[in-house]
């Protein structure tokens, strides 16, 4: 079995300028902590990761008088300060760590690269005195690298101090990006060119968080404001990483006409009607209900009404279609033209 290991080699000794000192029994705590900043589920040979990041810590501590018995040859405490020192650990419940090995990475492709990046994420070495807290943070850093899909921490108890076995799920091989649902406007041949440099390589999930973003970039700047990008929703142990791209539909399209007061009411209460044949403003509008609401696409057609000059003012509201999430209802506030001066703006609910 290949195992990563860090040992001490030697004694730690503090010694004052006066000859007095006294051996120390430090209690045994026994750990076990578990991350995984995403739920992790083996089913047919895949991990299925749900992307909502949770922490899960589950310490048990166990103390027996004098499980270690350390004589002077391991730690030395001078007289003056053996008091405090001994207020001090029994606060902190500190133990001495004496070796580290990393486990899980037998079979793993990358294994010996993996092996130096769990190590060197974490702070505690062997001769370090720690505490179930500090033990904890460096479960948080080895996850936080990227490359783990969880790690774990169990503790066994050997003559020099607490040996800490760090079980780790290591990212498989990134292999392909799949998109759902088929169709998006996404090509494949974008989505590989963002992901190019990736592939053949160990998953590291910091990046592609990084490589969503690109993704995200390519719908804005195309126009697509809406679009969100979630995931990964799976992570099969073949590399195969699923991301769900929702594009945001409009589902319909309202006309209500505003007065210049900006009521869409009159006195009666009844909806305010406009001179303008509503089939006039929808011949204007390339955007059509079924779309993917495009921004640029939107922006042009209000132009267009204004061009008209039939209004004085055009205001969008993008409305949530409930139980549609993404989708929306496209708005028209149209004030008509009174006066012959040509104003307006194209704005945004907050809703979206």
């Amino acid at each position: 079995k290949s195992m990563f290991k860090r040992q001490t080699s030697s004694n730690i000794k503090l010694i004052s300028k006066r000859t007095y000192a006294i051996a120390l029994a430090i209690p045994f705590i026994s750990l076990f902590v578990e991350t995984k900043a995403s739920k992790v589920f083996s089913a047919e040979n895949q991990l299925v990761v749900q992307n909502i990041h949770t922490e899960n810590f589950q310490s048990t501590h166990k103390f027996q008088d004098n499980k270690f018995n350390l004589n002077f040859d391991h730690i030395l405490i001078s007289e003056e300060n053996k008091q405090k020192d001994k207020k001090d650990i029994t606060k902190e419940k500190r133990v001495l760590i004496s070796e580290i090995v990393i486990e899980g990475l037998e079979n793993h492709p990358d294994k010996d690269r993996l092996e130096v990046i769990a190590y060197d994420a974490m702070l505690i070495r062997p001769g370090s005195k720690v505490t179930s807290e500090e033990v904890k943070k460096d479960l948080d850093r080895i996850y936080s690298s990227g490359w783990f899909s969880g790690a774990r921490i169990e503790s066994l108890d050997s003559p020099l101090g607490v040996k800490l076995l760090i079980k780790v799920d290591p990212n498989p091989i990134l292999n392909k990006i799949k998109i759902l649902p088929i169709g998006i406007k996404l090509s494949t041949t974008k989505l590989n060119e963002i992901f190019n440099d990736d592939y053949g390589k160990t998953l590291n999930l910091n990046t592609l968080q990084i490589r969503i973003k690109e993704i995200k970039d390519w719908y804005n700047s195309n126009g697509y404001s809406l679009a969100r990008i979630f995931g990964p929703s799976r992570v099969t142990n073949d590399g195969i990483v699923e991301l769900k791209v929702q594009e945001g539909y409009v589902s319909g399209i309202e006309i209500v006409f505003i007065d210049e007061d900006g009521n869409t009411e009159d006195k009666k209460g009844k909806l305010i009607k406009g001179k303008t044949r509503k089939w006039v403003i929808e011949r204007e509008l390339s955007t059509k209900a079924g779309d993917i609401f495009n921004r640029s696409k939107l922006e042009s057609d209000i132009k267009r009404l204004y061009s008209t000059s039939l209004f004085n003012d055009v205001k969008v509201t993008l409305k949530p279609v409930i139980n549609e999430p993404g989708n929306i209802i496209l708005l028209l506030g149209i004030t008509e033209q009174r006066t012959g001066s040509l104003t307006g703006g194209l704005g945004y609910s907050g809703a979206q």
